[in-house]
């Protein structure tokens, strides 16, 4: 099955929803990016202030080059969202997804049904400084003071 895609939105929320079906190649990917940038053109909030469920259930095992081409493009600045949500099923599509989304993990979580990823994509993100007044003997990983929080280590 040739790779398709569907991309649909919720402009009140601000949400862009993607759905990833079939085995892709580069040109698809390449036409996923493009419609990708013209949906975020036509958003009202401000750049990268966006979120994004990306439900890639129905995808195939993709090969490398297809998953490196994904990669470049979820780690694409114009694209970035403010938070993801991925939907990856029960297979072993979740592992390539995992490695796409690899370096985006702070604002990037992993679902096995899309109604559990929309709920999530819409709580409100705990801070950094609310984490620290309510956990202040936490574990502090040494990364932390990069991302402000701002309580003293706790080991």
């Amino acid at each position: 099955m040739s790779g398709t895609f569907s991309i649909t939105t919720d402009p009140l929320r601000h949400l862009v929803f993607v759905t990833l079906d079939g085995f892709f190649e580069r040109a698809r990917v390449e036409a996923l990016r493009t419609a990708l940038l013209d949906v975020r053109a036509g958003l009202s909030c401000p750049p990268n202030e966006h979120l994004m469920l990306v439900d890639c259930s129905g995808m195939h095992i993709q090969s490398q080059e297809m998953v490196a081409a994904f990669t470049a493009a979820a780690r694409e600045p114009t694209l970035r969202s403010r938070r993801a949500a991925v939907v990856v099923g029960k297979s072993l599509v979740n592992a390539q997804a995992r490695r796409v989304f690899k370096l985006e993990r702070d604002h990037v979580s992993f679902f096995l049904d899309r109604h559990t990823a929309e709920e999530w994509l819409m709580i409100p993100p705990v801070s950094a400084v609310q984490t620290a007044s309510r956990y202040r003997r936490g574990p502090v990983l040494p990364m932390s003071v990069d991302r402000g929080y701002i309580a003293r280590n706790g080991a």
